[in-house]
Parts: C-alpha cells; structure tokens; sequence
C-alpha cells in the first residue's frame, strides 16, 4: 500500500485511523480539511484546492483522508487503495462532530476577540 484513500461519514474517525496508519506504514498523511480551510476559516476555491491535492497526488506515497466530493474522481485515479471508514454508529458520531464544530467556532471566537 503506497497511495491511499480514507473516505467515510464526519465524525468516523478518518483523521485518527489516517494518523495511525500513516505512522505504521510510513507513509506522509495528508488531511482535506487541512488543504481546504485557509486561516481564519476562509475556503479555498475549487481551482486552488485542486493544485493542493494534484501536488500530493503526483507523487508515489501518501495517505489522503476526507471526502470532498467535488475533487473525489481527481484522488481515485491516482490511489491503488481505498479503504472506506465506516467507523462508529451515530451515538458516537455525533459527540466527535459536534466537538469539532465547538472547535470551529471557538477558534474563530478567538480570532474575532482578537482583532
């Protein structure tokens, strides 16, 4: 396994299954949500967030978590291995996105009390 797709459900534990297995396999991890957001929670637009991945994507070992749909076929022709994280049932979901929502909007709480 030298080029692969985590793909699942928010809240499936893409990122943490992405980490562990990167570390086992040694392997860079590379998150969407990382490629996606600019500072400040400012999206990238489609044009931008394809040359980000296309970077990754050219070379011959990585891990890619996420889904993104609008940029899905661009990851799937260069993966040999896709392994979809099912993850857990929604009882457990729901806390962990919930969490990282909570997350999201503190830290642009932050960033305005900042200013």
């Amino acid at each position: 396994m030298k080029r692969i797709l985590v793909i699942g459900c928010s809240g499936a534990g893409k990122t943490t299954f992405s980490r562990m297995l990167g570390e086992k396999l040694s392997l860079p991890v590379y998150h969407l949500d990382q490629l996606y957001w600019k500072p400040d929670w400012v999206e990238s637009n489609k044009n931008e967030f394809t040359k980000k991945q296309t970077a990754i994507i050219t070379g011959e070992r990585w891990i890619i978590d996420g889904n993104y749909s609008s940029t899905l076929e661009l990851r799937f022709a260069k993966a040999r291995d896709r392994l979809p994280q099912s993850g857990h049932g929604v009882s457990q979901r729901f806390p962990r996105h919930e969490c990282r929502a909570l997350s999201k909007e503190c830290s642009t709480a932050m960033v305005e009390l900042s200013k």
